[in-house]
């Protein structure tokens, strides 16, 4: 009965575009775990450093709901911007620049967009004390290191 009742509502966001100014819009389909769509858990996101921003603030491209399939990527840089220029010029920034696939990017040591919670949050990654794992998940690893 559930199911139908998504197709239901996919029906109607299909015959007339729908604004996505409201994170509802979004999580209506992506709040539920279905094949194809990616899933965001409406507590975790609620909870996490980006919790009070709007969908739209970083998927520009999906103001209207049905949105395209394949959304650009997301550039933490958009709202970031010191941030990356660190980033930029330290070493793994200066390794991605050599197209070195390896190389960590934001999520690699901060976590996943939709859950990532306060440096000054001790059950983040990059909270002081968590540093030493977050860096050996990939410093302790001599494969990955050796690229």
């Amino acid at each position: 009965m559930r199911r139908y009742w998504f197709l239901f509502i996919l029906f109607i966001f299909l015959s007339v575009p729908v604004r996505a100014e409201d994170n509802d819009v979004c999580l209506s389909c992506h709040g539920q775990k279905m094949d194809g769509i990616p899933f965001v858990n409406q507590k975790e996101f609620a909870g996490s450093i980006h919790g009070g921003n709007l969908c739209i603030s970083c998927h520009a491209d999906a103001e209207v709901i049905p949105h395209p399939q394949k959304l650009a990527p997301v550039s933490c840089g958009m709202c970031h911007r010191i941030e990356t220029e660190i980033y930029l010029r330290s070493d793994h920034g200066r390794a991605l620049a050599r197209h070195k696939s390896e190389a960590a990017t934001c999520t690699s040591c901060h976590g996943k967009t939709h859950t990532l919670l306060s440096s000054r949050n001790e059950k983040s990654p990059v909270h002081r004390k968590n540093l030493p794992q977050t860096c050996a998940n990939c410093h302790a690893d001599k494969e990955k290191m050796s690229k």
